[in-house]
Formats: structure tokens, C-alpha cells, sequence
């Protein structure tokens, strides 16, 4: 357009300055040559608005995409595969939820039956042993009591020399199996929780010489045929990722518990509360899977069971230690 308009108004000045000069002449030829002039003045012209207008459009394009003109100084190389999988941080692990499990393991301890003792009088051991009721000698040396001064009956305890003790003192042992439940907070390295777990048990014990100290030597033994806790936890997690737990627990515990004594076939059972104190370590696996290995002592302490005969009853005490091992899964992760 811009050439076109220049050779029109140049034609027209050519034109009138041939037309109007007084004088002055001017053939065809000269007319020719002025207007292939004009042609190739319009030409340049041309080629100078498109180099003009090129130099324009490669500004805006730079100024769009700056970063695709700076020169290329530096390549950084592919990572092999295993930088790739070293630059990444694995997540840290929660001790954090409610868990399910199941375990087993072995336990072993000591267990006694006592008793306040019964008279020789008409008992019938006397009958059956005489010599469980021979007397020893008193300390003055003054001779042997006569067993027929004794005035209390069968049914009433004494003391002293005229008891006849049952005792017996034996070992307990014997694995067992069950579940647990609990649920754990954890506080940045320290977890907190919660945890109750119930088992079935074969820990049983007896001894074929209770009584021996009166030579009435006969069989006794307890049974701890179930047995659970209640207790605290706390422990401190630590690993690469969190990934171990080392804990300390506390709580109460609770037993159903049979004494039996053969002397007089007498035998009894009793759910009998105590308390738990242990300690353990556990570390998590994939799948929200644990694994834990845990030492736990109870102390059921002593009571009164069974009556060996009536009116004299037969008190019996256990204490047992537990180390298990069980497998744990956290809920909700």
C-alpha cells in the first residue's frame, strides 16, 4: 500500500511537471525512465518495511519466551536409578491407633499351699499314719505329751505342736496361648497406650511330698488355667524411620487359678485378681504388621482356696513369669 501510494503521486508530479514548463520538452522515453525509477524506489522501499516489520516480530516473541533465547551453558545427566530411589525420604512411622493381635509364649514360677494345721485327736491321719502323729519331745526333756491330753476335735485348728501342717512348695510351668487389643498415642519419640490381653494356659505345678514334714507325705498342686492383664504403656520409638518401640508396662492382672490336696481329696478353684509389671520391644514390619517379644511378671499373691478338711482352709499362692511373643495389627493406616 505504503509502495503503491508513492508511485501514484510521483507519476502525477511527473506528469505536471511535463505539462506545465513553458518551453521545455519532453519525449516518451523520458517519461519511461522516470516511472522504472519510481518502480524500483518502491521496490526498496517494500523491502525495507518487511525486514522492519520481521525485526519487530522476533522482539515480541523474545520477550515472550526469554528463557528459550538464553544460551544453553550446562546438561545435567540422567540419575541412575538407584540416586533416584535414595533422594527419596521414606515416611516416618506411627505408633498411633488401635491394634488387634494374637501371641504366645512360656511361663514358669513357684507356687505353695499352707494351712493353720488340724489336731491328732480322732483325726483320721492318725488312723492311717500313727507316726504323722507322734510326738516330739518337748524342749525341757521332761518326756513325750501323751496324745490323749489333746482335747480338740478333727474339725478345730491349732498350733504348735499338736498341728498337723499340709504344706507344700513346688515349681510351675508351661506355655500358653491368646489374643490382645490396645491403642497407642504417640508424642514425638514417646508412645503412650493401653493395652489388655487374655490368654489360655497349661502353667500348672505339684508336688508328690506336701505334707512330708508331719510324714504324711502326699500330693498337692495348682493350675493357672487362664490368665490376663490391664496395663499401661510407655516407651520411646527410634530407627532409621521410628520403626522400633522399647517399652515399660504396668498394670493389674487377673487369673482363674485351682489348688487341689490329695491328703483329704479336696481341691478348689477362685478368679483371683493381682498385678503385672514387664517391659518389651517391638518393631514394625510392612502392612501395618508389628512383631513384639515382651517379659511380664504376675504376682497373684495368697488366699484361702479350699478347706483341706472343715474349717481349716488351705491358702495358695503364685507367682509367674511370662516372656511371649506375638504379632500386632494397627487399624486405620
Amino acid at each position: 500500500m505504503l509502495g503503491r501510494g508513492v508511485s501514484i503521486a510521483m507519476v502525477a508530479a511527473a506528469a505536471l511537471s511535463l505539462s506545465s514548463g513553458a518551453g521545455v520538452t519532453a519525449t516518451l522515453e523520458e517519461v519511461v525512465a522516470r516511472l522504472e525509477k519510481l518502480e524500483r524506489e518502491n521496490k526498496a522501499i517494500k523491502s525495507e518495511n518487511a525486514s522492519l516489520l520481521r525485526l519487530v516480530n522476533g522482539e515480541k516473541a523474545r520477550k515472550r519466551l526469554p528463557e528459550a533465547s538464553a544460551p544453553i551453558t550446562s546438561v545435567e545427566p540422567p540419575r541412575t536409578v538407584r540416586e533416584s530411589f535414595a533422594s527419596v525420604t521414606p515416611p516416618r512411622s506411627s505408633w498411633s491407633g488401635i491394634t488387634v493381635g494374637f501371641g504366645g509364649g512360656y511361663g514358669w514360677g513357684q507356687s505353695s499351699q499352707t494351712d493353720s494345721g488340724f489336731s491328732r485327736a480322732g483325726n483320721p491321719i492318725c488312723i492311717v499314719n500313727p507316726r504323722a502323729c507322734a510326738v516330739a519331745p518337748t524342749p525341757t526333756g521332761v518326756g513325750d505329751r501323751d496324745p490323749a491330753t489333746v482335747t480338740p476335735t478333727a474339725t478345730t485348728p491349732v498350733t504348735g505342736g499338736d498341728a498337723l501342717p499340709a504344706d507344700g512348695w513346688y515349681k510351675v510351668h508351661n506355655g500358653f496361648v491368646g489374643a490382645h487389643t490396645g491403642v497407642n498415642w504417640q508424642f514425638g519419640s514417646i508412645v503412650v497406650g493401653l493395652e489388655q490381653d487374655i490368654y489360655w494356659s497349661g502353667i500348672e505345678g505339684k508336688s508328690a511330698t506336701c505334707g512330708a514334714a508331719v510324714n504324711a507325705p502326699h500330693s498337692c498342686g495348682t493350675k493357672l488355667e487362664a490368665f490376663g492383664t490391664l496395663r499401661n504403656r510407655i516407651g520411646y520409638s527410634f530407627g532409621s524411620n521410628d520403626d522400633w518401640l522399647v517399652y515399660g508396662t504396668a498394670g493389674v492382672a487377673f487369673g482363674q487359678i485351682k489348688g487341689w490336696d490329695n491328703l483329704f481329696r479336696a481341691s478348689g478353684s477362685k478368679f483371683k485378681p493381682g498385678w503385672a509389671v514387664g517391659g518389651g520391644i517391638e518393631k514394625q514390619l510392612a502392612n501395618n504388621i508389628s512383631a513384639r517379644i515382651e517379659y511380664i511378671h504376675l504376682d497373684f499373691g495368697k488366699d484361702a482356696y479350699f478347706d483341706i478338711i472343715p474349717n481349716v482352709p488351705e491358702s495358695v499362692s503364685l507367682k509367674v513369669d511370662l516372656v511371649k511373643a506375638g504379632l500386632s495389627y494397627r487399624l486405620g493406616q
